[in-house]
């Protein structure tokens, strides 16, 4: 693993070479089948791949827990003995119905009020602030599925792909900003179910716009389950009989159409669940930050040769 070097700060300002002092274990196993269900008239193959990985850090060196950051905002942290790039924030343990439930719990800020996040104490000491954060998330997924069928029959031929990822986690900052009822934005249509003294809301926060008790912090309240099954392709075709094409002197014909990314099923709230890494980092993946969605195309095509 490439990290920068240390350097001491008799080097100056020098930018850091990077050197091989760090290390990291993938551990999986990945299984293909492919079957040939029928044949003759009608012609079905399947083609099944299941894969797994486990990633953890190894070995950091000297340069100890390494941050990611999205416009000077701690997403993400890399430690030893844990995925790469997990999610590091707060546990929420609901929202204050009452001013009397906010003094009895432990203390978060002065401005805390009925409506506001609560943020869980895990270390006891009575004081919600940095110390209580923790593990929230994991961006890597435990398995990922593709699983593929191809039909001929008669000249016709017909191609399904299905893409499938199970067990990622996605942070979603999108929503920290339209469900986050903090300065003047314009919000997520959400946002209508928010906690108020007349209808008071389990689920999100009061308006307030300085938001005193940082509800917009990083916690597990933009964690969301990052699972999809994706139709990642259709292709139908059907290619002309020889003798069809024999006077014509036309070797081979072939109309089809295609259509990409036609339907994704999650429950994921964003546009797309397939977010990658942010920027090309490395140390930032899965974290939703506005990325334009994978477009769905349809393609029609014709192949001839003469």
């Amino acid at each position: 693993m490439l990290l920068p070097a240390l350097l001491p700060s008799t080097a100056g300002s020098l930018n850091p070479p990077f050197v091989n002092i760090g290390a990291i274990e993938n551990k999986g196993l990945e299984l293909t089948l492919n079957t040939v269900n029928t044949r003759g008239k009608l012609d079905w193959r399947t083609s099944l791949n299941y894969s797994s990985n486990k990633n953890a850090v190894i070995s950091l060196g000297s340069t100890g827990k390494l941050v990611g950051l999205i416009q000077r905002l701690p997403v993400t942290r890399t430690e030893e003995g844990l995925p790469i790039s997990y999610f590091y924030g707060y546990q929420t343990d609901g929202i204050f119905q009452s001013q009397a439930e906010v003094d009895e719990s432990p203390f978060q800020d002065g401005g805390t009020r009925a409506g506001d996040i609560k943020f869980k104490d895990l270390n006891k000491d009575g004081v919600v602030n940095d110390a209580d954060q923790t593990y929230i998330g994991n961006p890597m997924p435990d398995f990922t599925l593709n699983l593929s069928n191809n039909f001929e029959y008669r000249g016709f031929d017909l191609s399904v792909f299905f893409q499938g990822v199970y067990g990622n986690e996605i942070l979603n900052l999108v929503r920290r900003d339209i469900e986050g009822m903090a300065g003047l934005a314009n919000q997520s249509v959400n946002v209508v179910n928010r906690y108020r003294t007349q209808q008071p809301s389990t689920t999100l926060p009061r308006v307030t716009g300085t938001d005193p008790n940082n509800n917009r912090r990083i916690s597990d309240r933009f964690i969301e389950d990052g699972s999809f099954i994706r139709l990642r392709n259709i292709t139908v075709g059907y290619n002309f009989s020889k003798s069809m094409l024999k006077q014509a002197k036309i070797k081979n014909l072939r109309m089809y159409a295609s259509t990409q990314n036609l339907h994704t099923w999650t429950k994921y709230s964003g546009y797309d669940p397939e977010i990658g890494s942010y920027n090309q980092n490395p140390l930032i993946n899965g974290v939703e930050n506005g990325r334009y969605p994978i477009s769905r195309s349809y393609t029609f095509g014709l192949s001839v040769i003469f």
